[in-house]
């Protein structure tokens, strides 16, 4: 089959750049071990008078990461029922996935993102 060739240069420039991001994680303010969750910020504890107390993000893959609570943590506070993407260290008590934030964002939207479009 002479004459069929795929130029391999250009796609293997590109997987050994992922590679390369992929060990860096994925960019220069990421240290070594940190993980980037994408999900939606939402309460699981209540003190008695109806505060809440502790949060977690949810993944659209139906993990629950538990903030550990720190200065950053409590600003997610702020942000219950919103989609983040949070950047953090994440362990593992008593079964449950802890993340401690090192930052986060909130995720933006297009207006129409959700939209049902006619058939």
């Amino acid at each position: 089959m002479k004459g069929n060739h795929f130029p391999i240069g250009p796609f293997m420039k590109y997987t050994e750049n992922l590679i390369l991001r992929l060990r860096r994680g994925f960019g220069r303010n990421m240290s070594r071990g940190q993980v980037r969750i994408r999900g939606i910020v939402l309460p699981v504890d209540w003190d008695t008078g109806g505060t809440a107390i502790q949060a977690a993000i949810f993944t659209p893959y139906e993990e629950e990461y538990v903030l550990e609570i720190n200065e950053k943590a409590k600003r997610l506070f702020g942000l219950m029922q919103q989609e983040v993407e949070v950047r953090g260290m994440v362990k593992e008590e008593a079964g449950q996935k802890v993340i401690t934030v090192r930052g986060y964002q909130r995720v933006k939207r297009r207006p129409d993102s959700f939209k049902v479009s006619p058939e």
